[in-house]
């Protein structure tokens, strides 16, 4: 999700819940994003998973497309960007995960999946995200510094630097289309990871 804020793009990020992050900033932020459900399309799992995760709805209807990218531990995320609000005084409503905590001590504790979120500045915003997500805050820049970037309900678009090269190929998918339209009842690549939404789609990944 992003916003613009005084003629300046503002990007919004979330932060992992649970002790293993609690004292953890910089460079740990990441955009909403989950696993891929049975039988479900890469952007209706980067919806749900964005609405589960900080408990915002997402009532666009046009989303710019970023491709995808592949994390450290090697799982490819998939990502969309859209306008969006969010008020800084609202509350994270996120879902919670069972742990043993502490470690080795037999009690399961629950915390949530994200425990706060905020808008960012770019600059900042490269600073508090995962590294390997950094090329999806650069791609959804480009794309909204391009003049035909003009919301068109129903469909992306995206940078030819989003396209497989940095990774794996994506059946059918075009190497030089900026703008391709959306199929929400595409089905996703089995085994192929997470999708979200400045908004992602993923599996958890630390």
């Amino acid at each position: 999700m992003y916003r613009w804020n005084q003629g300046l793009i503002e990007v919004f990020l979330a932060h992992p819940g649970g002790p293993y992050f609690q004292h953890k900033d910089d460079g740990y932020w990441t955009i909403p994003k989950g696993e891929v459900e049975e039988d479900e399309a890469l952007l209706q799992t980067a919806r749900r998973e964005f609405r589960e995760e900080v408990g915002l709805k997402v009532e666009s209807h046009t989303f710019l497309e970023l491709g995808w990218i592949r994390q450290k531990g090697g799982k490819i995320v998939y990502a969309w960007g859209f306008e969006g609000a969010w008020n800084p005084a609202q509350k994270v409503r996120s879902i919670k995960f069972k742990i043993e905590w502490p470690p080795e001590s037999g009690k399961e504790r629950s915390f949530p999946e994200v425990d706060c979120a905020a808008f960012f500045p770019l600059d900042e915003a490269r600073i508090k995200i995962k590294s390997t997500q950094i090329p999806l805050i650069d791609r959804l820049e480009a794309l909204l510094e391009l003049p035909q970037v003009a919301a068109v309900p129903g469909q992306k678009v995206l940078p030819d630097d989003a396209h497989p090269g940095h990774g794996v190929d994506l059946p059918g998918h075009p190497r030089h289309r900026h703008r391709v339209d959306v199929d929400l009842h595409e089905r996703p690549i089995r085994g192929s990871g997470d999708a979200g939404a400045m908004q992602g789609v993923d599996g958890r990944d630390e």
